[in-house]
C-alpha cells in the first residue's frame, strides 16, 4: 500500500498516465495539459482513496490503483475538504466539474440501473507510466484487492471512458456489463464487474 510520503509521486504517475484520457481531455476543455496542475487535481483522489479504501502502487510508483471499499459511499464534503479539494483553484475546479461530473453521474446511474450489488469494491483510478506499459504493472497493483474480493465473494466494479482499456480488464477477469455512449459528452464508456 502507498505510504504518506509517496502520495505526491503517485499523483504525478497518474497525471502522466491520464494525459490522453478521453474524459480528462474533455474536462480540460481545450486547456493545455500541465503535469503539475494535473497532479494537483488528482492528489485529492488519492487521499480520498486512502480514507475510503486503499491505494496500491509498485515499489517504484510506476503504477497506482485507487480503491473505494464496500460500503464507503461517496466522499462527504468534509472528506473532500480534508483531502485538499478546497485548495484547488476554484474557477478551474468549477469548469472541470461542469464538464466531467455529468458523465460520472450518468455512469453511476447506469451502474445502479444494472443492479450492481451495493456492497462492492470500486476501482476509482488505475494508471501506469507510459514507458512502463505492457509490463504487467496494472495487473500487479489491482491484484491485492481483486484477490481479497474474490476470496470474500465481494464484487468489484469499475468504469472507463478509454477505448484502450476494455481488453485489459477482460484479461483480468472482468466482464463488460455495458458499452455505450455517454449522451452529454458523446464519449464511449464501458462498465465492468468482476
Amino acid at each position: 500500500m502507498i505510504a504518506d510520503d509517496e502520495v505526491d509521486a503517485a499523483a504525478g504517475t497518474l497525471a502522466r498516465a491520464f494525459a490522453r484520457d478521453p474524459l480528462g481531455t474533455h474536462a480540460r476543455g481545450g486547456e493545455p495539459w500541465d503535469e503539475a496542475l494535473e497532479a494537483d487535481m488528482l492528489r485529492p483522489g488519492i487521499v480520498l482513496a486512502r480514507a475510503l479504501g486503499e491505494v496500491w502502487c509498485t515499489p517504484d510508483l510506476a503504477a497506482v490503483a485507487c480503491w473505494r471499499r464496500p460500503g464507503a459511499g461517496r466522499p462527504t464534503d468534509e472528506q473532500r475538504r480534508a483531502a485538499g479539494v478546497d485548495r484547488l483553484p476554484p474557477d478551474l475546479l468549477r469548469r472541470r466539474a461542469e464538464r466531467s461530473e455529468p458523465a460520472y453521474e450518468y455512469v453511476e446511474g447506469r451502474r445502479d440501473a444494472l443492479r450492481v450489488p451495493p456492497e462492492h469494491w470500486y476501482c476509482t483510478m488505475v494508471g501506469v507510466e507510459g514507458r512502463r506499459r505492457r509490463e504487467g504493472l496494472s495487473s500487479a497493483v489491482l491484484a491485492p484487492v481483486l484477490a481479497r474480493a474474490a476470496a470474500s465473494g465481494v464484487p468489484v466494479f469499475l468504469d472507463t471512458f478509454n477505448p484502450a482499456d476494455p481488453p485489459f480488464y477482460t484479461r483480468n477477469g472482468f466482464r463488460c456489463l455495458e458499452e455505450d455512449v455517454e449522451p452529454g459528452t458523446g464519449l464511449p464508456y464501458w462498465l465492468f464487474l468482476r
